[in-house]
C-alpha cells in the first residue's frame, strides 16, 4: 500500500525467518493507499495463490490496521483475527475477565465462536478509540474492528498496530504447528452486506418518519435471524447500511431498498 509499513514490515518478517514477497513498496509522497481494498484484496490473493504462500498480510496507509488471506486465498479479516486470537489468550489463561471488545460491525458469527468458548462479545460505537475505552472499563485485553484493527492489552499497555497484530498471529501459527485456515475455521461468517450513500448532510436518521418505516419492512422480511444497521461515515458525507443475515441474496435486496429511501429522503 505504499504506506507507513512498507520498509519495516518485510525487514520485520524477514529477521523473524519468513520469506517475504513485498508488493506496493514504493512510496513516492502520493501513492499511499493506492490499490488497497480493506474488503478485496486481489492483488494480494493472487499472490498468495500464485507462490503457494503460507499467508499473507495487507497494512493500511499508517500501518495500524493488517488483514491476511490464507494458503487457501480466503479472507481473514478482524473478525477472524479475534476469534483467533481470544482462543489462544483462553487456553494460555490470559484473556482477563473472559470478555472480548468489537464494534457493531462484527459479524454475529464472532459472537457465535466466541460463546462457544464461554466468552461474552462487547460492542460499542466504530472507532478504535471507542474499542479502548470499553476495554478498559471492562478489563477485556483483546478488542478491535472488523477493518483489522486490533487492540491487545498484553504487557500493561495499549497496542493497536498492524504490524504487532502480524507478529502475534504468526507466532500463534508457528506455535501450533497450523495454518491459517485451521485456526480461522473456529468461526463460521454469516453474509453481509454493507452499501454507501452519498448524502449532503447528516441529520439523525430515525427523524424520518419514510427511512424507518423502510427499516421495519425490511426487517420483517429478512426475519429474526438478520440484522440491520444504519450509520454515517465519520469521515465521509456518507450513509451507510449494513445488514447480516443467513440469506445474501435476500439481504443485498434489502440493504439496497433501504439505500434507495435514504438517497431519496435525504436531500
Amino acid at each position: 500500500n505504499n504506506g507507513a509499513a512498507f520498509e519495516i514490515a518485510p525487514r520485520v518478517l524477514r529477521a523473524l525467518g519468513a520469506q517475504v514477497i513485498a508488493l506496493h513498496v514504493e512510496p513516492d509522497g502520493v501513492n499511499i493507499n493506492r490499490g488497497y481494498d480493506a474488503l478485496e484484496p486481489k492483488l494480494l490473493r493472487e499472490t498468495v495463490l500464485r507462490a503457494r504462500a503460507d499467508w499473507g498480510v495487507q497494512f493500511d496507509g499508517d500501518g495500524d490496521r493488517a488483514v491476511f488471506v490464507d494458503a487457501r486465498g480466503n479472507f481473514v479479516d478482524g473478525d477472524f483475527v479475534l476469534a483467533i486470537f481470544a482462543r489462544d489468550f483462553a487456553a494460555r489463561g490470559w484473556l482477563k475477565n473472559n470478555r472480548v471488545v468489537s464494534t457493531v460491525m462484527a459479524n454475529v458469527g464472532l459472537e457465535e465462536s466466541l460463546r462457544a468458548i464461554g466468552v461474552e462479545l462487547e460492542r460499542t460505537s466504530v472507532g478504535d478509540k471507542w474499542v479502548t475505552e470499553k476495554m478498559r472499563a471492562r478489563g477485556a485485553r483483546i478488542g478491535g474492528e472488523q477493518s483489522g484493527h486490533i487492540v491487545l492489552f498484553d504487557g500493561g499497555h495499549t497496542t493497536g498496530d498492524g504490524l504487532y497484530t502480524t507478529i502475534r498471529l504468526a507466532e500463534i501459527l508457528a506455535r501450533n504447528g497450523a495454518q491459517l485456515s485451521e485456526l480461522a475455521a473456529c468461526m463460521q461468517k454469516y453474509p453481509q452486506v454493507l452499501v454507501n450513500v452519498r448524502v449532503p448532510r447528516k441529520p439523525p436518521l430515525d427523524d424520518f418518519p419514510r427511512i424507518r418505516n423502510q427499516v421495519s419492512l425490511s426487517q420483517n422480511v429478512l426475519g429474526d435471524d438478520a440484522r440491520i444497521l444504519l450509520r454515517y461515515s465519520g469521515t465521509e458525507n456518507l450513509a451507510r447500511v449494513m445488514i447480516e443475515g443467513p440469506d445474501a441474496a435476500v439481504i443485498a435486496q434489502e440493504a439496497n431498498a433501504i439505500a434507495r429511501v435514504i438517497e431519496e429522503t435525504i436531500i
